[in-house]
């Protein structure tokens, strides 16, 4: 087998491959022999059926199937040997398989290119100072905080900005349409993510309590 790697551009490369006749044979002998085992022809059993009417019935299919087979199987080979990082799956950009007669393709695939830092020694950098304010401690100890908050439930308290409120809701849509009804609703009263006409109506709400409120919502 004949493989040589062609440099297209920094990224782009081929691999341009002729593989003998002869391996092709081998590979489509092999075909056949699976084939014979669960061919389906007229006239003999399963299993029973020549491996000379295989590969006449069957010819298109196993020189298909093995060129496929040696495609592949010689793109990994070229990747290990010629230690190749491809970005992508490589693109066949021309196959020739005739019967007979040696396999030959081109396959088509990127790289990464190579970089080559030069002249940065010595190159000036400038640190800035970082100074550390005290609104700068408040709001990281506020982050701790929160990443470490634990969930306490809420017996008889009344729904304040901040809590996580579990809602059970019935709406329906001015001018008709189809009714809404959804369970366990969970959102936080007075977050930036949370309708306005929510968290609004629901200020003072205490467990089990009704509200009725109308919500304007954005036209799309």
């Amino acid at each position: 087998m004949d493989l040589e790697i062609v440099d297209i551009s920094s990224c782009k490369k081929n691999l341009v491959a002729e593989v003998p006749a002869a391996q092709i044979e081998e590979e489509i002998s092999g075909l056949a022999q699976q084939y014979a085992q669960r061919a389906k022809v007229p006239g003999f059993r399963p299993g029973k059926v020549p491996l000379s009417i295989i590969r006449q019935r069957f010819a298109a299919d196993l020189q298909s199937e093995a060129t496929q087979e040696i495609i592949n199987r010689t793109w990994k080979q070229a990747v290990a040997e010629h230690a190749l990082k491809p970005l992508t799956e490589p693109a066949v950009d021309k196959v020739e398989s005739v019967a007979g007669q040696p396999l030959k393709f081109v396959l088509s695939f990127e790289i990464s290119p190579v970089l080559e830092i030069t002249d940065y020694k010595g190159v000036p950098v400038k640190i800035p100072t970082v100074a550390v304010q005290e609104a700068d401690v408040d709001a990281a100890l506020e982050g701790l905080r929160e990443e470490h908050a634990q969930f306490v439930p809420v017996e008889n308290g009344e729904v304040r900005d901040g809590n996580y409120v579990t809602i059970a809701l019935d709406g329906t849509f001015e001018g008709g349409g189809k009714p809404i009804h959804e369970e366990d609703v969970t959102l936080i009263a007075g977050a930036p993510q949370t309708n306005r006409e929510f968290s609004e109506n629901l200020q003072g709400c205490r467990i089990d309590e009704l509200r009725t409120f109308d919500v304007k919502y954005t036209a799309n």
